[in-house]
């Protein structure tokens, strides 16, 4: 593939993954949503979703975060796209507003 076709194939993932997410967690206070493309620990093409709430109290509990990566497969599954979506939360808890709680690798 070239660099376009993949640059393509991102942001088309990268757009299904927001979605799913927000439609699955709406009416909860998420601030960011940062979905990363990078290779997984085994060397695998992955997903890096970082999904940034208001608080730790509003991380939904692991049952319904598993649901959600259900709802992530199936979102990538319709755009023919095999990368495993990994999810973490994150709460922003700064007085000033930056995010914190969370670890972001930007490598794109």
């Amino acid at each position: 593939m070239t660099t376009k076709t993949l640059s393509n194939r991102d942001a088309k993932a990268r757009d299904a993954l927001d979605s799913i997410v927000r439609k699955e967690l709406a009416g909860r206070p998420v601030e960011k949503i940062i979905v990363t493309p990078r290779e997984n620990h085994s060397g695998e093409p992955a997903f890096y979703v970082t999904v940034v709430v208001a608080s730790e109290k509003d991380v939904p509990p692991v049952s319904e975060q598993n649901r959600l990566v259900g709802q992530m497969l199936n979102e990538l599954e319709q755009i023919d796209d095999d990368r495993f979506p990994y999810l973490h939360f994150g709460y922003n808890y700064a007085d000033d507003g930056k995010s914190a709680g969370i670890n972001i690798d930007r490598r794109r």
